[in-house]
């Protein structure tokens, strides 16, 4: 079967390996898969994709002027070599590439199968987009849900807030991503990394992670002025907390441990060798005020590690019960976890990783061998 996706360009994170991971097994298992972006994508993506950059006149990858002509091209683009090539399925993640496609759709009648990875109306409110942006992004949003040929979401909670563009008798399949396999060999971290973590473990830290690209959704912030709390009712030397990663809140957050004069939380920027560093962790903290079902969590399940995770819809289906959850109305609920881990560190922990445990074994599957029976198997 002949399969066409486009995406704009490679972004760090769980969405593009997802992507990558769909695509290739699609190609690993026969099928002829071509994907459109704008840049050559990394190592990560099968050669047995053929991937076809589109031509275009901007360096930029973003603000208003890429995305509306990269809308307006994309569309194009997309409806040209899907006649081109013949394809008989379009497979893409995000409502954005669903409503790219739908020319295609249209005018071939070729089905559009959308993985709905997040709830982009609602990102849009938490990191306070303008007005404009958000009702436009909204209408794009609605238009694609309602058109796509099939819909694949992440979550039953995700299905229902879809729920409120279809009709109510339209089917939205379910796929939640999967705890992925911890990776056989490990990767080398980073020198300095490396030498780091050693000098705190040697110390007796416990190492708490946050990571991934902060904007305000990702909700840094809480846990800074947690630790900030914490330290004020008693000194802090059994935890330490690493922020790995980048984006907009990043600076903030450093702002905020400076004029704390804060020693126990350490930015260590983007980690490539996340296989690496995550065995030496101690425990994950995910305060997100929204999310799809984020591989950082996963990737942690994979080697075993305990979570703590914001109370959130899309994150309480993830987990069996209460222990793993944290409420983020303010900073209390995390600052009493922390407090509890502060002060009873073997027990805390032990009852975090068998909690964290029975969640992981009821996403233990072959996502891609799912993924790529609901790109086939649409209609």
């Amino acid at each position: 079967m002949k399969i066409l996706s486009i995406y704009y360009t490679h972004k760090p994170g769980g969405f593009c390996k997802r992507l990558y991971q769909l695509l290739g097994s699609l190609a690993q298992n026969g099928h002829d898969v071509t994907y459109l972006c704008l840049d050559n994508p990394p190592e990560a993506l099968s050669s047995q994709v053929q991937v076809i950059i589109i031509p275009f006149p901007l360096r930029t990858r973003h603000g208003v002027a890429f995305w509306a002509l990269y809308t307006l091209w994309g569309a194009i683009i997309v409806t040209f070599y899907a006649w081109k090539l013949r394809s008989e399925r379009i497979a893409v993640f995000g409502a954005y590439y669903g409503a790219l496609c739908y020319p295609a759709q249209k005018l071939l009648t070729i089905p559009v199968i959308l993985f709905i990875r997040s709830l982009v109306f609602k990102i849009n409110r938490i990191t306070l987009k303008p007005a404009l942006l958000c009702w436009c992004s909204d209408m794009l949003e609605r238009f694609a849900i309602k058109k796509a040929s099939s819909l694949v979401a992440m979550s039953n909670s995700m299905a229902n807030s879809l729920r409120e563009f279809i009709s109510e008798e339209r089917q939205i399949k379910i796929l939640p991503n999967n705890v992925p396999i911890a990776a056989q060999h490990q990767q080398e971290l980073e020198q300095n990394l490396k030498a780091l973590i050693a000098e705190k473990k040697a110390a007796g830290k416990i190492l708490l992670l946050i990571s991934g690209v902060f904007d305000q959704r990702k909700n840094l912030t809480l846990v800074i002025d947690a630790f900030i709390e914490l330290t004020k009712i008693e000194p802090v030397h059994q935890i330490e907390l690493l922020v790995a990663g980048t984006g907009p809140e990043i600076s903030v957050a450093k702002a905020r441990t400076k004029a704390a004069h804060l020693t126990c939380i350490t930015f260590i920027g983007w980690v490539n060798s996340s296989e690496a560093l995550l065995p030496l962790i101690d425990l994950l903290i995910h305060p997100s005020k929204h999310e799809g079902m984020p591989n950082s969590v996963l990737e942690a399940w994979g080697h075993g590690l305990p979570t703590l995770l914001a109370d959130i819809p899309e994150l309480r289906e993830m987990v069996s019960g209460e222990d793993l959850l944290f409420a983020t109305h303010d900073i209390k609920p995390l600052l009493e976890r922390l407090l509890n881990i502060h002060r009873n560190k073997q027990l805390e922990l032990e009852k975090l990783t068998q909690a964290t445990s029975r969640a992981q074994k009821r996403l233990i599957f072959d996502w891609e061998q799912k993924a790529s029976q609901l790109v086939i198997n649409s209609n």
